[in-house]
């Protein structure tokens, strides 16, 4: 299962860069984005459980933190590229 997510998550920061590397449309890219903060959103709960519960070694806690960590990179990126501000205090 921990594979599964960080494969998710390894997608997800694949999508991103193309999108950060395309010249589309601004709805398109905004929704690539919405979609891609609520599917970031999810899998930190979920990966914050499971570290919780003791499902993961130490190696999938890491690599799990470091691919959630290059995908909020990116979202940050894609963001900026499309100057959008954040209003709400991200605490997760």
């Amino acid at each position: 299962m921990p594979e599964r997510q960080i494969a998710t998550l390894d997608g997800l920061v694949d999508a991103l860069d193309r999108v950060l590397d395309s010249g589309a449309s601004v709805v398109g890219d905004l929704i690539v984005l919405a979609l891609a903060e609520a599917v970031r959103e999810l899998l930190e709960r979920q990966a914050v459980r499971r570290i919780e519960t003791g499902d993961l070694t130490p190696e999938q806690v890491e690599r799990l933190g470091r691919t959630l960590l290059a995908v909020r990179q990116q979202l940050t990126a894609v963001r900026e590229q499309l100057e959008i501000e954040t209003n709400r205090k991200d605490t997760t």
